[in-house]
């Protein structure tokens, strides 16, 4: 069976860790931190004021894209003649 050297080296590295902070911090310096702050925000209901912003936003990202595909069709139509 042969390892990979990253994957080893990576095993090691991570070990090393753990064990330097487990004796900095002990025990409780091995728990892990990212449930409470995993990144994503949590769901919540949005006010009436953020629904309309997000909207508004949406509606406007819409019409651009509208403007896009408006002036590709134009430039095909161009090129076909």
């Amino acid at each position: 069976m042969k390892h990979d050297y990253t994957s080893v080296k990576n095993i090691y590295s991570a070990s090393r860790r753990w064990k330097d902070t487990y004796l900095e911090r002990g025990i409780s310096g091995l728990r892990d931190t990212r449930a409470g702050s995993s990144g994503r925000p949590r769901e919540r209901e949005l006010t009436l004021e953020e629904k309309n912003a997000r909207l508004e936003a949406e509606i406007n990202l819409l019409k651009a894209e509208n403007e896009l595909l408006k002036k590709i069709r134009f430039a095909e139509r161009r090129m076909k003649k």
